[in-house]
Formats: structure tokens, C-alpha cells, sequence
């Protein structure tokens, strides 16, 4: 007896559906999931947050690139984390406010380097309490994942 391969293929997938199916993947928490696809871009802002840190220290030349260049991989993760499909609304509605306050921070990060790189003593303040108000945003916004998903461990 022959059997055809579209019968084969009708008879495993009624098969399957008298069995009840695949066994189910085991479900991944939505806080868990969203913290391991963070995990990456957040770790590599780190150090990028350490070696702007450690260049403000050599004069106004290093700074000013240095916080050009933060703002540059502050915009280049902030790309990959828009990449990220968080699994509930709630985190959803965090991630974004998260997104958002690393774009104010670029911003700032731009702004303060260009006062420095052009020793703008005018703008100096403006762009001190432009920085803090983008530091306060981001503290913020990374508390208000953690009030979401508590055991997120994310950088404050």
C-alpha cells in the first residue's frame, strides 16, 4: 500500500491534535524575559558611562569628546532597545518612558559637550541643569521598570 505524502501529512497533524499537540514551551516570565533582552545594551552603556567618566578628568578637549562620543552610543543602544518587544503593557509603557529619557540624555550629553569644546562660560550652567534634569529622567525612568518588574536588576 501506498500512501501519499499529503495523507501523511493530514494524519500526523490529527495525530498530534488527539494528543493535544506539542507539549507547551514552559512559559519565561515577562520581567525575566525583558531583563535578559536589556541586559546587553544596558551593560555596554555602562562602560560607555565609565569611560566618559574617566575622560571628564583630562581637560576640556577630552570631555567634549568624550561626551560626544557618550551620546553617540547613548543613541546607538538606544536603537537596539527600541528593538525590544517587552511582554506586557506595563513594561511596555516603562520601556518607553526608558527610551525616551535616553534620547533627553543624548541630548544633553551633546549639549554639554559642545559648551565644553567651545569653553562657552554663557551656556556652562544651562547645560549643567540640562544634564541633571536628563540624569533625574533616566533615574526615573529605570525606577519605573523596576516598579513594574522589581527583580529587573538595571542600572540606576
Amino acid at each position: 500500500m501506498r500512501i501519499s505524502a499529503a495523507a501523511l501529512v493530514v494524519f500526523i497533524v490529527g495525530a498530534a491534535g488527539a494528543c493535544g499537540g506539542a507539549p507547551a514551551a514552559p512559559r519565561v516570565d515577562p520581567c525575566v524575559a525583558y531583563q535578559q533582552a536589556v541586559r546587553g545594551p544596558l551593560g555596554r552603556l555602562g562602560r560607555a558611562a565609565d569611560v566618559f567618566g574617566d575622560a571628564m578628568g583630562r581637560g576640556p578637549e577630552e570631555g567634549a569628546r568624550a561626551s560626544l562620543a557618550f551620546a553617540g552610543a547613548l543613541d546607538e543602544e538606544r536603537g537596539k532597545l527600541a528593538g525590544v518587544q517587552p511582554g506586557r503593557d506595563d513594561i511596555a509603557a516603562a520601556h518607553a518612558k526608558m527610551l525616551g529619557s535616553l534620547t533627553g540624555l543624548a541630548g544633553a550629553m551633546r549639549f554639554v559637550g559642545d559648551v565644553v569644546a567651545r569653553r562657552d562660560e554663557a551656556h556652562r550652567e544651562e547645560a549643567r541643569r540640562r544634564l541633571a534634569a536628563a540624569e533625574t529622567g533616566w533615574r526615573d525612568a529605570v525606577d519605573g521598570v523596576k516598579k513594574v518588574c522589581p527583580e529587573a536588576a538595571l542600572p540606576s
